[in-house]
């Protein structure tokens, strides 16, 4: 499994075949899969609860289930949003399924971490952050899908951040 099959194929999986997946998974040993599903849940509870970041504003930011893959590594944001709370909220309590499966079945699942890439707020609410915009056009994209914003890993924000996804997730 890739990072973009979770936005190729994987995003429209319930939980039934979610478990005939894992199940596959535990049958021809595979041991540490990637276990992406529900993030956008723990991105919410940072950015509001120590940064209070809006809803408004995170669904500026978020992109739709199809295209996840290409947010979570920065390359866009917003296209195919917004991302409703339910959804995150589901999304959430599916991937809380797959890690007991995994674990279960003696499978180590892969969690993300924080890429680095920033809602558009954050500049405006920590301006003294070192902040970096990936410049415009990827994919011929209008700026407004593509232009993310990246935070400066020697930022002590990126550590701080980092460290809140890892506590909340």
């Amino acid at each position: 499994m890739n990072t973009c099959t979770a936005s190729y194929t994987m995003w429209q999986w319930d939980w039934e075949r979610w478990e005939t997946e894992i199940d596959w998974m535990a049958l021809k040993g595979i041991n540490l899969p990637l276990a992406f599903t529900g993030q956008e849940y723990v991105w919410r509870r940072v950015y509001q609860r120590h940064f209070n970041v809006s809803d408004a504003e995170l669904s500026e930011w978020f992109s739709g289930p199809a295209f996840l893959a290409w947010f979570r590594m920065g390359n866009l944001q917003k296209w195919g949003g917004p991302l409703p709370q339910r959804w995150i909220d589901d999304q959430h309590r599916l991937q809380k399924r797959i890690l007991q499966r995994m674990l279960s079945l003696g499978i180590t699942p892969v969690l993300p971490a924080f890429a680095g890439h920033v809602p558009q707020a954050l500049t405006r609410l920590l301006p003294d952050a070192k902040y970096s915009r990936v410049a415009a056009g990827w994919g011929g994209m209008n700026s407004t899908y593509v232009s993310t914003v990246f935070l400066d890993v020697n930022d002590k924000l990126y550590q701080d951040l980092g460290r809140l996804f890892i506590k909340t997730i």
